[in-house]
Order: structure tokens, then sequence, then C-alpha cells
């Protein structure tokens, strides 16, 4: 059965990350929403995350936290799951991995390389986008 995907992403559709970050920081945090054709960035004092929507995919084209290996990502990849579940999206893909702590943090999620556009660095180990099947 196909169901069209939605029109694009509003900030309405991400009020649980920003609950989320302002429950870890402890501060009220006012983002700045920047809608271009193609995607929505969230940007705090300490943290940036923008998506956008492709076909059936989400795409997290930029993320910063602000601790690092505190499981914030992890919580805002869940929070992301729910979200491109209820939109009825197939796949979440991470573009541009470009270090090996964003490579090892998609594979601890089930993420795979996409192959095509990847560079391999080490044995098994690529930069360029990632997806998982949701």
């Amino acid at each position: 059965m196909f169901s069209p995907l939605p029109a694009g992403l509003k900030k309405e559709d991400f009020t649980d990350v920003l609950a989320y970050l302002e429950h870890e920081t402890g501060q009220h945090i006012r983002p700045v929403f920047i809608m271009d054709g193609h995607g929505l960035t969230m940007k705090g004092i300490n943290f940036e995350l923008t998506v956008r929507l492709e076909h059936d995919t989400l795409f997290i084209t930029r993320i910063e936290m602000p601790l690092h290996r505190h499981g914030q990502g992890s919580r805002i990849l869940e929070l992301l799951k729910v979200y491109a579940r209820g939109r009825g999206l197939k796949h979440i893909a991470v573009e541009h991995t470009t270090t090996h702590e964003i490579v090892a943090f998609c594979h601890k999620h089930g993420f795979r390389p996409m192959l095509i556009g990847c560079i391999e660095i080490e044995h098994g180990e690529f930069y360029g986008n990632y997806v998982l099947d949701i």
C-alpha cells in the first residue's frame, strides 16, 4: 500500500527532542529553527541538530551535543526513530560520517554503510553515509 510522505519538517515535530535537551542541560533552550528547502536546523548555545527528509528516509546531517559519550546522541536517535516511524518513513541515515566516533556510534546502533559514496578507511570502517532500517 502506498502512502504519500509528509510535505516537510516542522519545528513542532521536534518538541520531544528539545524537551530532552532542556532536561539534560538543566537550561531553558531557545533554539533557532532555520528552514530551507531541504531540512530543519535546531541550534542552541551548545548543541546543533540538522535533519532533512528525502524520499522515505530521515537524514541526520549534523549533530553536535553538549556532552560526548553520555548517551545523549543515543536518546536523540530514539526520539528521531519515534518521529520517523510515526511519519511512515522506512530509514534513518547519518550523513557524511568523518570521525571514528561517529562511525562507532553508527555501528553501535545497527546502521550499515551506504557503500555508494563511502570510502573505506580501515578494514570494515567507512566514512560516508550510514543507514538504519526502522
